[in-house]
């Protein structure tokens, strides 16, 4: 979002977010558990992020219950 107050830098976001992920005692989770907060740009970055971290195959993202359920994100072994 250049040119508004708040300016969004995605490659800290993605690295806040794996972080996030890594140190959870669990294997798997659900978007709602990586959001710190529910606002709207809390829960987008945050979807932005794990979507470019299962593109870089760190973790994989799905939905049991399709378009409405819950999002989840589980690691694919890391180290």
């Amino acid at each position: 979002m250049k040119g508004t107050a708040h300016e969004d830098n995605l490659e800290e976001d993605i690295a806040e977010i794996w972080k996030r992920i890594t140190t959870m005692e669990k294997s798997q989770m659900t978007l709602g558990e990586l959001c710190e907060t529910k606002q709207r740009d809390e829960v987008i970055k945050t979807l932005i992020s794990i979507l470019f971290l299962a593109y870089e195959n760190k973790i994989k993202v799905y939905q049991r219950q399709f378009p409405y359920g819950k999002i989840f994100i589980k690691t694919i072994g890391y180290t």
